[in-house]
């Protein structure tokens, strides 16, 4: 038979059902933890330039003659500079744990719910559906659920941070001058990205259903 596939974009309720799989809690916690840890870094490196600057003239007023006790101590930066880099260090290590915990949960829900689907389906659905489709399910696409699809959100959840992070610091640099271009950049590249998510989900989709075939084949050599 006919292999189907839905076309369009991914429906909202499919990204909540697979939240609700695997935590709000878990998920949330993870975003807030990497939230922080890359404010941390941002925070560091405007810390890194305040140090800097405020070396440059304390040195100058200590060559004029100011007494150099009247300054702050490397010791004092240095320490500041040093919690700003265990906090980020922290932050990833616990975002890490709570993306673990997470893809644990949302793959044992998700199997739990695959299983007992199948066990219950009618003989009808099994005459009318190929047992290919069925490996399928449990095999390729447990597969990307178990290891692809935790990695793929732990990747987007960097670059989302990393990408404010930067233009926070731009915009704090330029005085809020980058907000004028940043306007029609941002548009652009979400068409872009528009354009692009809905190739690359087709291109998914299709690679997908390919598999049936195969498992529907090798179960037959095996029978």
């Amino acid at each position: 038979t006919k292999e189907e596939h839905k076309e369009g974009t991914v429906e909202g309720a499919t990204y909540v059902k697979y939240a609700r799989a695997g935590g709000f809690f878990m998920l949330s916690s993870a975003f807030v933890s990497q939230g922080v840890g890359r404010a941390s870094e941002v925070l560091s490196a405007f810390w890194l330039a305040y140090w800097a600057k405020e070396s440059i003239e304390a040195q100058i007023e200590i060559s004029n003659g100011a007494d150099p006790s009247e300054f702050r101590s490397t010791t004092w930066f240095l320490n500041i500079y040093a919690c700003f880099g265990m906090l980020g260090v922290l932050c990833l290590t616990v975002r890490a744990k709570f993306m673990a915990v997470y893809q644990l949960h949302a793959s044992r829900s998700l199997h739990k719910g695959l299983i007992s689907s199948i066990l219950c389906a009618p003989v009808s659905f099994f005459d009318v559906t190929p047992t290919g489709r069925v490996l399928n399910r449990f095999a390729a696409d447990m597969d990307k659920i178990d290891l692809d699809l935790t990695q793929s959100i732990g990747q987007g959840m960097s670059t989302i941070f990393s990408v404010l992070g930067a233009l926070g610091a731009i915009v704090a640099a330029t005085k809020g001058t980058f907000i004028v271009p940043l306007i029609p950049l941002g548009y652009i590249y979400w068409i872009i990205q528009k354009w692009f998510r809905k190739t690359s989900t087709e291109l998914q989709r299709v690679t997908s259903i390919a598999g049936s075939p195969i498992f529907a084949d090798f179960s037959q050599v095996l029978t």
